[in-house]
């Protein structure tokens, strides 16, 4: 997907937000930089919490708040408790969120508000430095040059994440490959949601991860996952790099690098039959 096809699906989205289209629009067509990526409406966990405007590379959030009054206390309680949930389901760290109101304004008053956020924005970039919109065939080249592997890198297909390893399939539809060292798995994972664990699916799998702690919990409703083989791995300290199954921002399904893992121990308090526990012990990783 070019950078022009991936803009218009990007404001598509927002045809019935009448004014998060106004406002995003001119904020992208103020900045006028093909080197700012940005996403909307974004998820951030998974699913339930969205972003109306994320700008990658430079983790700032831009909400539009276009709901309530901001004399309505209680709608504001409302909304900083849903901006708290959102920074602690957030896969990206560090995120500066930026409110734009746009309940009973006119509009040169918000025209001036895009202008202050826009020039906010640059003036992240400017002090950020080099930054780059790659599109996924760019960001995949420049895996494979530099063998290095970022936090949250999308693949298209598990074939194509055996490629950066130098295994050339044509199409690979198992859960996991076995390389030196490490076992590459791709499975479906839901995000551990205010402490529960919700079903990744309907099959007999609980997967989920908890991106606060950097815990996968693997289970299965219908029997004890706790054999040898997992028991050997705890021992001879076998890493998992993880390629989370998820849907993109337009609703594409991707696999997304969540960091490398080791098996930790086996947790019999875990629904019926107990769980396999697994810690990450780094974010990126660089390729052997």
């Amino acid at each position: 997907m070019n950078k022009l096809e991936y803009i218009a699906r990007s404001l598509t989205k927002l045809t019935n937000k009448k004014y998060e289209l106004y406002v995003i629009s001119r904020i992208i067509h103020l900045l006028n930089d093909e080197d700012i990526e940005f996403k909307t409406q974004f998820s951030i966990d998974g699913g339930k919490y969205f972003i109306d405007l994320f700008f990658v590379g430079l983790n700032i959030a831009v909400e539009i708040y276009e709901a309530f009054h901001s004399a309505n206390v209680d709608a504001d309680i409302k909304r900083e408790n849903e901006i708290k949930k959102i920074k602690e389901h957030c896969l990206v760290e560090k995120i500066k969120f930026i409110l734009i109101e746009v309940y009973n304004i006119t509009l040169e008053a918000l025209n001036d508000k895009i202008d202050d956020v826009v020039a906010e924005i640059k003036d992240k970039k400017a002090k950020k430095g080099n930054i780059k919109w790659l599109d996924d065939e760019q960001k995949l080249e420049q895996i494979m040059q530099t063998k290095y592997l970022p936090y949250y890198s999308s693949f298209k297909t598990n074939a194509e994440i055996l490629r950066v390893f130098g295994k050339n399939f044509k199409q690979w539809y198992k859960g996991g490959y076995p390389i030196k060292g490490h076992f590459l798995w791709f499975p479906t994972l839901s995000v551990v949601e205010e402490g529960v664990r919700t079903s990744a699916g309907k099959r007999e799998w609980m997967n989920t991860f908890n991106p606060n702690t950097g815990i996968i919990i693997e289970a299965s409703k219908t029997e004890n996952l706790n054999s040898k083989d997992f028991q050997d791995e705890i021992t001879d300290q076998t890493t998992r790099l993880v390629f989370m199954k998820q849907k993109n921002d337009f609703g594409e399904v991707r696999k997304y690098f969540i960091g490398e893992f080791k098996a930790n121990k086996y947790d019999d308090s875990i629904d019926e039959f107990g769980g396999r526990v697994y810690e990450q012990v780094n974010r990126n990783y660089t390729i052997e």
